[in-house]
């Protein structure tokens, strides 16, 4: 299988709080995945995205409840 976004996360909004994963998939070796959680504060969610970008994470998805927006 191809992979298409080598360095990708997902974010999923639970009520106060982001679930957050993310998977790393370099040439030649085995996929890296990490999982944090963090509340929604300012600098909760800047701690979060400096380990995303720590890990040069490309392209994120967000999946989050209708009720939240």
């Amino acid at each position: 299988m191809k992979v298409l976004y080598p360095r990708c996360g997902v974010l999923v909004v639970q009520g106060q709080r982001v679930l957050a994963w993310l998977r790393i998939q370099d040439a030649n070796s085995p996929a890296h995945e990490e999982v944090r959680t963090c509340a929604i504060l300012l600098a909760e969610l800047a701690t979060l995205s400096d380990w995303l970008a720590a890990h040069e994470v490309t392209h994120v998805a967000i999946e989050s409840p209708k009720h939240v927006w």
